[in-house]
């Protein structure tokens, strides 16, 4: 088999599909991947598609995607004459950390890996959970071609439609008084009509988002998309890249429909909000202690400056902590 390194995204996720299905023992060397003896870890939202490699170097590449900056080790001098190797990242923009130090690079990487861990969570899977999480997704659901055969890869029958909607979402974005922008998701009935296999295909291409039309108080995009099962999905880098925009997409579903990927697009938005001075409650406020709160989601956002000093609910819970203060 070619460099999975150097297959196109389309490629990979055939290639992947090919070896879950038919292998059971699957390695790295049969992606022509190494180490070769090593199984097979998969880790989604990497630009171009599904990355392979062992779970350490997953765990460190989804920390990546999730916009974690991690270097390689470097090797250092310590005070005793000993070398060493340190791994350092920027975790939340602060600047750079130490995270993991071994006697090794490879122990080193390995430290960093295992204190990432929890922060990737399930973006990292071992091939099995992969296939599984790729076929139970409605777009993996059979292919009908002219068989007629609506079984998928683990051999469970589904009775899903087999075709789906190409169109062109529209979202507007009015921008308001407070620096907030008010989005609005515009999706067109009825489209294209074509086969899951080809609307995956568009699914699997991204770069469609484009900004058509902008004023003082008004901005909006289009953005390519399918819908399925009255199910609304586009590519997962368009997706980030919206957010990472400040584009809310609403119910518009990151595609491949990984819980992961759905993670990074949220992630990504939030991030936005947060370098514009906005923020999500603290455990001990209201929304009621402030002017004036948006959402995103469900979830209040809100400005330190509107912020209400009077408030009587904020009043209240400023001498509860006084007092528990007092009596610690």
């Amino acid at each position: 088999m070619d460099d999975f390194c150097f297959m196109p995204a389309s490629q990979r996720r055939e290639a992947l599909l090919t070896l879950a299905r038919d292998e059971s023992s699957a390695r790295l060397g049969m992606l022509g991947v190494a180490p070769a003896d090593s199984p097979v870890y998969v880790v989604e939202g990497g630009e171009g598609g599904p990355e392979v490699g062992t779970r350490d170097e997953c765990v460190l590449l989804a920390a990546r995607v999730l916009g974690v900056t991690v270097h390689d080790p470097i090797e250092m001098q310590q005070p005793d004459g000993s070398l060493s190797f340190e791994v350092y990242a920027d975790l939340d923009g602060s600047g750079l950390a130490r995270i993991a130090a071994g006697r090794s690079e490879g122990q080193a990487r390995e430290i960093a890996a295992s204190g990432l861990s929890n922060l990737v969570g399930s973006m990292v899977m071992d091939l099995a959970q992969w296939f599984e999480l790729q076929v139970s997704d409605p777009l993996f659901g059979a292919d009908a071609n002219d068989s007629g055969d609506a079984t998928v890869g683990v051999g469970k029958a589904r009775r899903l439609s087999q075709w789906a909607d190409i169109v062109t979402v529209a979202l507007e974005g009015r921008r308001l008084a407070d620096g907030w922008t008010k989005w609005a998701q515009h999706v067109p009935q009825g489209g294209e009509r074509v086969r899951l296999k080809a609307a995956r295909a568009v699914l699997g291409e991204h770069g469609s988002l484009r900004r058509v039309h902008q004023t003082k108080t008004l901005v909006r995009y289009e953005l390519r998309a399918v819908v399925h099962d009255a199910v609304v999905y586009a590519s997962y880098h368009d997706l980030v890249r919206a957010a990472r925009n400040g584009i809310d997409t609403g119910t518009i579903v990151a595609w491949p429909a990984f819980e992961a990927n759905a993670f990074v697009v949220g992630r990504e938005l939030e991030r936005h909000l947060r370098a514009r001075g906005w923020r999500q409650l603290w455990s001990d406020e209201a929304v009621g202690d402030f002017g004036r709160a948006r959402a995103v989601g469900g979830v209040a956002w809100v400005r330190e400056w509107a912020k209400r000093s009077a408030s009587p609910a904020a009043t209240q819970r400023a001498r509860l902590r006084e007092r528990s203060v007092h009596r610690g």
